[in-house]
């Protein structure tokens, strides 16, 4: 495996493409210390991206393709148990 730091980063920018379409994994290192490894991009790594973002997006509760009355479906509820608390005061 391939070290380089980050300031050959600048000037090295081609020889990390160059490994990268061999194949070949980078590690960059920082101050001595190795900061993180840069491998190359594949067809299953850009399915586990596509996987993240879809656990991303239920986690926070957005949905696509909704029309918007789902999302009135969806608020109408919410705003009302806050009406109800407010009521009691």
């Amino acid at each position: 495996m391939k070290t380089i730091t980050a300031s050959q980063l600048q000037t090295r920018h081609k020889d990390l493409i160059e490994a990268l379409k061999r194949g070949e994994s980078v590690t960059l290192s920082y101050h001595g210390a190795p900061l993180g490894i840069i491998h190359p991009a594949n067809s299953s790594a850009l399915t586990d991206s596509e996987k993240q973002l879809k656990a991303v997006n239920q986690f926070f509760g957005m949905r696509s393709h909704q029309s918007s009355e789902d999302v009135e479906q969806i608020v109408r509820p919410l705003r009302k148990g806050r009406r109800q608390r407010f009521d009691d005061i």
